[in-house]
C-alpha cells in the first residue's frame, strides 16, 4: 500500500480506518501470539521481523532492523525530512510460553492477551493511522526490544530521533477516561553512601552517628 495523496476530513479518516477493522485485527492477534519476553533476543527478532513485514505491507516502505545486545528494534521513516516520532516497544513482560496458557482472544468488545494492552494493540494502530495521512512522510516509528527493562540498549537512539524530530508521541495505553496523556513520571536509580559513626551505646551514645537516621531522612527527599 502507498500513502494517500492527501489526508482525509477526520469523518473520512473514522470510516476509512472502520473499513480495515477486520485487518487490524488479524494483525493484531498475529502480533499477540508472536511471543516476545524481554532478553530473548531470537524471539524478539521473530517479532521484529514480523513488524517489518506489517509496516511494509501496510506503509508501502520497508524499515530498518536494528541489532541490539537486547534484541533488534524497528525503525521506518516516511521521507529524510521527519517531523514526528512514533515510539513504541514490541518486548512484554510475559515469559516464554504464555501464548500456550491464554493467547489472543476476543470476548465482546473486549480483546486479550500477553502484551496487547502494554502496547502491541497500540504499535498496530499506530502503523494504520500512519496510512491514511499523507503527514506520514513527515513522520517516523521507533519500535525498541527493552523498554520493560530500562529501555538501556535503545535509550542512545531514541533520544537521537526524539531530538532530531522535535515532537514525539507514545502510543501506550492511556489513562482513565481515554485522556491524552502529555506527562509521565520518570525512573531512576540512585546510589547514596552514607557514614556513621561508631560509639558505646551504653557509655557514650551521644558521640555516635547512627547512619540509618540520616539514610531515612534522605530517602525522603527524593
Amino acid at each position: 500500500m502507498s500513502l494517500p495523496n492527501k489526508t482525509p476530513t477526520p469523518a473520512q479518516l473514522r470510516a476509512n480506518l472502520d473499513s480495515r477493522t477486520a485487518q487490524m485485527l488479524e494483525h493484531v492477534k498475529q502480533f499477540v501470539n508472536i511471543e516476545s519476553p524481554s532478553n530473548e533476543p531470537e524471539l524478539l527478532q521473530i517479532s521484529a521481523e514480523f513488524l517489518a513485514k506489517v509496516m511494509t505491507e501496510v506503509l508501502g516502505k520497508a524499515p530498518e532492523i536494528i541489532a541490539s545486545d537486547k534484541g533488534p528494534h524497528v525503525h521506518w521513516k516516511g521521507s529524510d525530512e521527519t517531523k514526528v516520532l512514533i515510539v513504541g516497544h514490541h518486548d512484554t513482560v510475559f515469559q516464554k510460553g504464555t501464548v500456550a496458557k491464554r493467547g489472543f482472544s476476543i470476548d465482546g468488545d473486549i480483546a486479550r492477551g500477553p502484551g496487547i494492552f502494554d502496547m502491541k494493540a497500540g504499535i498496530i494502530q499506530a502503523i494504520y493511522g500512519l496510512s491514511e495521512i499523507r503527514e506520514a512522510y513527515h513522520a517516523e516509528i521507533l519500535i525498541t526490544a527493552d523498554e520493560e527493562i530500562g529501555s538501556y540498549a535503545s535509550r542512545a537512539l531514541i533520544e537521537e530521533r526524539a531530538k532530531a524530530t522535535g515532537n514525539v508521541l507514545v502510543f501506550e495505553p492511556s489513562g482513565n477516561g481515554d485522556a491524552l496523556k502529555i506527562a509521565r513520571k520518570g525512573v531512576g536509580t540512585f546510589r547514596v553512601d552514607i557514614a556513621g559513626r561508631a560509639s558505646h551505646a551504653g557509655l557514650e551514645p551521644e558521640k555516635g552517628i547512627n547512619a540509618l537516621v540520616e539514610l531515612a531522612a534522605q530517602v525522603q527527599k527524593l
